[in-house]
């Protein structure tokens, strides 16, 4: 980026009342502020001793599994049949959690709706499934709920006493290697948060956590994935309630969008194998229910917040901020360059642990990454972790998720630690592995890239682009580390035998949960398809790399 585009962005913050010198009072260059930190143009200078950062190597092999189907297809379960029509959540049902199957009476079969139907139904089923109980005709329409106790295909037939009509419909029972989540909505509140996806409601909330009741309150969770077929889903717990990892909240993400629901989670594998220092989220997939209907696989992700920080040996009262720019704001986006006022900071950088007043996130942004290459060279490792943030950098380059130039992670700082230097925290990689955003098909397009540039983020005549990638890969010194390690991490983390490991015993677990989520935007016969592509990156991207990253 050219310093002249630079000196006017920042005197026009100057301008606006938000610049260096508003937030640091009258402390003096070299001066120490309270929490034992240097200070140099309003900056906080924390020098430390430089360490090697670890190469952690690869995790021993996930314990092996055995899939229940020899190929990914569904077992020949009976159909819906008869005038009585019922419609369980899914196909294959986990054994020992109650299902709702809905039931409609129909005129005739695959008729409209028999509204004058009424009375009680009866059910008949065999002796692998226990009826738990039947809710009664209310204009044609009723439910009854069943639970499978024993594994393979079952029968459930269901009648209405004094009437030729009757339904049928088979179940296949299964024992799930996920952990079952169960949550418990007023069907009115369901509705309401449904209808209206845009609103950020609140609604009551009881939850069977692997058998542990809580109560809570949960609303829809995301951006533009309010908008797809599967939700995600956002659960905070009651105070003094935890679940069994101590966490208050769940965040349970649909992953809709990636075809293979698998790249958010490799990513986090990728990140654990290459880095100890770089903090990352737990997560792990569930087979989540809903008011005793099958939601579909979800992926259960730990949220960065005060809990978080602590379980990282970081302190709960430093500074952390998530970029998650509002649509009307998402250029510049979170992209580390210097904003008109305190209000847009606020909008563009949320705020979740530390003091509420963002000085020393605008002193980063304004000042610090404002030095000249000289000064930023001697200064930049006592406010950043340049290393650190390089093996985080080069880690994204690998996986190939451009998604976090300029939103979609978090900044963190402790300023009394002894280590008072900002750090990245990754979050939200379903788009990499191959998935690139694209003007034609936004975040949906289903191609496959292997080439995406490595360097994305270093200012190239366009809004995409993030301030500290500019400055850090446009060092000679610092780039060079960068590309050292990026090679590093594909050539001996990436490699297609680790990934082919992951996601083969991913998808062996959660083989029959995925046959039986109807939710999913892959039918189950493009589903290995699509999962295939991932093992295609692995081998298309370490040979791109060797080119992009121009390693001899």
């Amino acid at each position: 980026m050219a310093w002249s585009v630079r000196l006017v962005l920042f005197f026009g913050l100057v301008a606006s009342g938000c610049g260096p010198d508003d937030v640091v009072g009258e402390i003096p260059d070299g001066g120490m502020v309270p929490d034992g930190a240097k200070v140099h143009q309003g900056v906080h200078l924390c020098p430390v001793e430089s360490a090697e950062l670890a190469w952690p190597g690869l995790p021993d092999p996930p314990s092996p599994c055995a899939p229940l189907f020899d190929t990914f297809k569904l077992p020949e379960v009976a159909l819906a049949e008869g005038a009585i029509e019922l419609e369980p959540s899914a196909a294959l049902q986990p054994l020992g959690i109650p299902e709702q199957v809905s039931i409609s009476v129909r005129v005739a079969p695959g008729g409209k709706t028999d509204k004058d139907a009424q009375g009680t139904l009866t059910a008949e089923t065999d002796e692998g499934v226990t009826v738990l109980s039947i809710a009664p005709l209310v204009k044609g329409k009723a439910s009854l709920r069943v639970r499978v106790d024993t594994p393979g295909p079952h029968w459930l037939k269901v009648s209405l006493p004094g009437d030729v009509r009757v339904g049928s419909v088979g179940l296949w029972g299964f024992s799930s290697k996920l952990p079952i989540i169960q949550i418990f909505l007023a069907p009115d509140d369901l509705d309401t948060i449904l209808d209206t996806p845009k609103e950020k409601i609140w609604i009551p909330a009881l939850a069977d956590l692997e058998g542990k009741t809580v109560s809570g309150k949960l609303r829809l969770h995301g951006g533009s994935s309010k908008e797809h077929p599967k939700k995600s889903l956002r659960l905070k717990l009651h105070s003094g309630l935890a679940t069994a990892d101590g966490r208050d909240t769940l965040i349970l993400r649909a992953e809709w969008s990636d075809r293979t629901l698998l790249r958010y989670w490799l990513g986090l594998q990728v990140f654990g194998a290459a880095t100890v220092e770089v903090p990352l989220t737990r997560s792990r997939f569930v087979h989540l229910r809903v008011n005793d209907r099958y939601h579909g696989v979800m992926l259960d992700v730990e949220r960065i917040d005060k809990d978080f920080l602590v379980a990282n040996d970081m302190s709960r009262t430093g500074s952390l901020y998530e970029a998650d720019p509002p649509f009307v704001l998402s250029t510049p986006g979170g992209n580390l360059t210097p904003l008109p006022d305190d209000k847009t900071y606020r909008s563009v950088y949320q705020h979740h642990a530390g003091k509420i007043d963002y000085s020393d996130l605008v002193s980063l942004i304004a000042t610090a990454l404002e030095w000249p290459d000289d000064k930023l060279a001697q200064l930049g490792d006592e406010v950043l972790r340049i290393d650190e943030t390089l093996r985080y950098l080069a880690i994204m380059a690998v996986i190939q998720n451009q998604d976090h130039i300029k939103k979609n992670y978090y900044l963190y700082r402790d300023p009394k630690a002894a280590d008072c230097r900002w750090r990245h925290i990754p979050w939200d990689l379903d788009i990499s592995f191959g998935r690139l955003w694209t003007p034609e098909n936004d975040i949906l397009d289903d191609q496959l890239f292997v080439d995406g540039d490595p360097f994305a983020g270093v200012y190239k005549g366009h809004s995409f682009y993030n301030g500290l990638v500019e400055r850090l890969l446009t060092m000679p010194q610092w780039r060079a580390r960068f590309v050292t390690m990026a090679d590093r991490v594909a050539q001996e983390v990436m490699t297609p035998a680790f990934i082919k490991q992951q996601v083969d015993v991913a998808v062996c677990r959660m083989q029959p949960d995925l046959l039986a989520d109807d939710h999913k935007r892959s039918d189950n016969d493009d589903y290995i398809k699509r999962v295939e592509q991932l093992h295609s990156f692995a081998v298309g991207r370490r040979k791109a790399l060797q080119s992009l990253l121009k390693v001899p």
